[in-house]
């Protein structure tokens, strides 16, 4: 079988198409209902309420993105994951949202399953256990990406899948694989490598061709720091992927794409519910006030009372300081804070230190006004107070609670401009209860193989690649990082959510 390396050229004088969120969107859509947007509503609970699957949400999304081209009613989901109360929504047709049934060979978990070509090892192959493949020994790593596409092409089911490779340096590889099914099994017929760190941000098959929405090096542009958005087209000729066409749409920059690809929030099966009990409180709300669902996500819970700790800039790297609060170690380490918000504002306003004062504004602004894309604010106000700066935002999006509501994101909190690794990011979320009353925080670390562990896997030229462009840098690792299902994090970041929505903060 012949793979062909998929090069692209930019031609200086070609001017850049209009930028729309879903830029393949069929041209005609049907909507059987239309739907108004209401607070509390998030994509997937809207499908599983209409259409009895949550995974139709996608379907809600390219119909009410199609259908506002042309009526302006409708509004243009940039975001799946940040929908705004008051949105109109094109619902289609439930044949339409859910299609025919994929044969049992092209379904998630067949695909899973399968062999696709290595775009590592010359003419090689690679088999896939549950969506993965890692060797910890030399550090390489497969995965099949949450870009699954099914489809017909030269009128045979097909799935089109996207593979993340790693051969354990720098460089992450990016797969097009088409396959179709041969004795009940799913089997590749044809792939493509589509680039070198250049995530992808959706993929489809519309008549009869795969496209591909992705961001690739544009000119001049170190492999490291992709920012040129593009739409490229195949079609499948035998065993090849013949491109059709490669269009330039835009760019991807200040750590932000223009299309959220993350499953809208849903929420987690029980496993174990947690209060700790405590005599003592916190502006008037004890420990056994809070529950939630740990989401078997530590194996011991306890719950106390922080005493407060004065104001202090002496404490190199940051300002400390804090009104009596309640905190939540989980397995011994402090991951889940509810703090009076007025009191820790004054505490450091009396100081003369606004910090903490503005950061709450920001934070009670974006909860009030909900923009759509949450990624486009100045970084993200985190409290309590981290002696540290967020410099990434990926995969952020609106989560409520009982008794309040927040923000959800992947974030990284660095002392300098260093890259990103694995057992860096954090699950962050951040709120505030309906009263306004308590900040209701969380932290937990998380990882993901397709970023390194640790700085010793970079070489020298990636180094410096990255401190040349760091912001480019940047944009391209929360592109890659949005580009990933919540099952590509460990642990899955559904679970992290589900303990969120569990909680309850009088």
């Amino acid at each position: 079988m012949k793979y062909k390396i998929f090069a692209l050229i930019f031609v200086a004088l070609l001017a850049l198409a209009a930028l729309t969120p879903q830029a393949f969107a069929q041209t005609a859509v049907a909507c059987e209902q239309d739907y108004v947007v209401k607070e509390g509503d998030w994509l997937s609970k809207i499908a599983a309420s209409v259409y009895g699957d949550a995974n139709a949400y996608a379907a809600i999304v390219r119909a009410t993105n199609t259908k506002s081209q042309t009526d302006a009613s409708y509004a243009t989901i940039v975001n799946p994951d940040a929908l705004a109360a008051g949105m109109k929504l094109c619902l289609p047709g439930k044949a339409d949202a859910i299609g025919s049934p994929a044969p049992t060979s092209l379904s998630l978990d067949a695909l899973k399953n399968a062999t696709y070509s290595s775009f590592i090892v010359e003419n090689g192959n690679v088999t896939l256990t549950d969506g993965k493949n890692v060797n910890e020994a030399d550090g390489t790593f497969y995965a099949l990406s949450n870009m699954v596409a099914l489809g017909q092409l030269n009128d045979s089911n097909a799935a089109a899948v996207v593979t993340v490779q790693n051969g354990g340096g720098s460089g992450i590889f990016y797969g097009l694989h088409i396959m179709q099914e041969e004795d009940g099994k799913p089997r590749q017929v044809a792939a493509t490598l589509l680039g070198d760190r250049t995530p992808i941000l959706d993929l489809a098959i519309v008549d009869n061709q795969v496209v591909v929405d992705f961001v690739t090096q544009g000119p001049d542009e170190p492999m490291c720091c992709a920012t040129q958005r593009t739409l490229a087209k195949f079609a499948l000729e035998g065993t090849d992927l013949k491109n059709v066409s490669v269009t330039p749409i835009g760019t991807v920059k200040d750590n932000t794409t223009e299309l959220g690809t993350s499953p809208s929030a849903s929420t987690a099966t029980p496993n174990t519910e947690s209060s700790a009990p405590s005599d003592s409180t916190a502006s008037g709300l004890s420990v056994s006030d809070i529950s939630f669902d740990l989401q078997g996500l530590a194996n011991e819970i306890q719950g106390q009372v922080v005493q407060a700790v004065p104001y202090s800039n002496n404490e190199p790297p940051a300002p400390i300081g804090a009104p009596e609060h309640i905190e939540f170690q989980f397995d011994g380490e402090p991951r889940m804070w509810v703090v009076p918000a007025q009191e820790y504002a004054d505490l450091w306003s009396a100081a003369g230190d606004k910090t903490v004062a503005n950061d709450l504004a920001a934070l009670k602004k974006i909860l009030q006004e909900k923009p759509a894309d949450i990624t486009l604010q100045p970084p993200l106000p985190f409290l309590p107070s981290v002696g540290a700066t967020n410099d990434l935002v990926a995969r952020a999006h609106y989560l409520d609670f009982n008794g309040g509501s927040g923000i959800a994101y992947i974030g990284r909190w660095a002392q300098g401009e260093t890259a990103v690794l694995s057992g860096q990011i954090q699950y962050a979320f951040v709120g505030l209860t309906q009263d306004g009353k308590y900040i209701v925080a969380l932290r937990f670390p998380v990882e993901t193989s397709v970023l390194p562990k640790a700085s010793d896997q970079l070489s020298a030229e990636h180094i410096q690649e990255i401190e040349a462009n760091y912001g480019a840098y940047m944009a391209q690792t929360t592109a890659l990082l949005n580009s990933l299902g919540a099952h590509d994090f460990g642990p899955d970041l559904r679970r992290l959510d589900g303990l969120v929505e569990s909680l309850s903060v009088p």
